[in-house]
């Protein structure tokens, strides 16, 4: 019975493991089957759980509630903050790291009270209680403040996971989006950088950048099998600069960070990114 029940346990938790990664997959098509093998960590394997226990499948952002801590942990908080962003300010990046990720670590596993909390203050020793808002403020600056960390040692993967775990904590900020958008594009996870292309065209579509460059986007990473959608979106962002009355020398404001010229002209890239496209097409006329 014994040896039936091992050879159970060897061959289900493989078998198991791989066919949540392959459905982890087909939601997130950045994560290719090349990388599965990379992706057996334990902190890899809870991002899994915390994926399906906590996120909607068709909703970008986590299904947070309110949750009471003991007043240790809501102290804890507020310090660990204090000296997270200090030392981010002071660029000790690793001190940074850590005092972030002490905070989330206070999220994962409440303390439990003191025994001198309890006997003081029996009813109040866990009476503080962190909203939904406060908790998702919370997990957004604290994934920020790691995302950002990593960008600027240069390790924009390990970035880049941590800005899009931000965004499912504040799906409305745009800034973000676009960040996301063209640090995934540079760092040629392109399922990545479709996905979060077309979030901020869905959160920002009265503003022609995004529409720019997720037609610029099609246009170059599909080997002209895309043409048309690239087209159509150029033709967008031409309709979106003429209903806002757009000024001709408007400078393009969400230009990604390796470009040598924040100077480029919104209207003149449309149009140059239309003629590059029609030509490809053969449409020279």
């Amino acid at each position: 019975t014994m040896k039936l029940y091992n050879t159970f346990l060897v061959s289900f938790f493989p078998a198991a493991f791989l066919s949540i990664a392959l459905c982890f997959c087909f939601h997130i098509p950045s994560l290719t089957f090349s990388n599965i093998i990379n992706f057996t960590s334990y902190d890899n394997i809870k991002y899994l759980y915390n994926y399906y226990v906590k996120f909607s499948p068709n909703n970008s952002e986590l299904q947070v509630l309110p949750k009471r801590f003991s007043n240790t942990d809501i102290d804890n908080i507020k310090e660990f903050f204090e000296v997270a962003s200090k030392s981010h300010y002071e660029r000790n990046f690793d001190n940074a790291f850590l005092y972030y990720s002490k905070i989330d670590n206070i999220f994962s596993k409440p303390s439990e009270p003191t025994l001198g909390e309890v006997a003081n203050n029996q009813n109040n020793a866990m009476s503080k209680t962190l909203s939904k808002t406060s908790i998702l403020r919370i997990k957004y600056q604290i994934n920020m403040g790691r995302g950002s960390i990593r960008h600027e040692q240069g390790r924009i993967k390990e970035a880049l996971k941590y800005f899009v775990v931000a965004s499912t904590f504040k799906p409305e900020d745009i800034s973000l989006l676009s960040m996301v958008s063209h640090l995934a594009n540079k760092a040629k996870q392109y399922n990545l950088a479709y996905t979060y292309y077309t979030k901020w065209v869905e959160r920002d579509r009265n503003n022609a950048e995004p529409w720019y460059f997720l037609a610029t986007y099609l246009e170059k990473k599909y080997d002209n099998n895309r043409n048309i959608d690239a087209l159509n979106n150029y033709l967008m962002a031409i309709d979106v600069l003429k209903k806002n009355k757009i000024p001709r020398f408007e400078t393009i404001k969400s230009m990604p960070s390796s470009s040598i010229s924040n100077e480029f002209l919104i209207w003149n890239s449309v149009y140059h990114g239309i003629g590059r496209l029609l030509r490809k097409m053969n449409r020279n006329n």
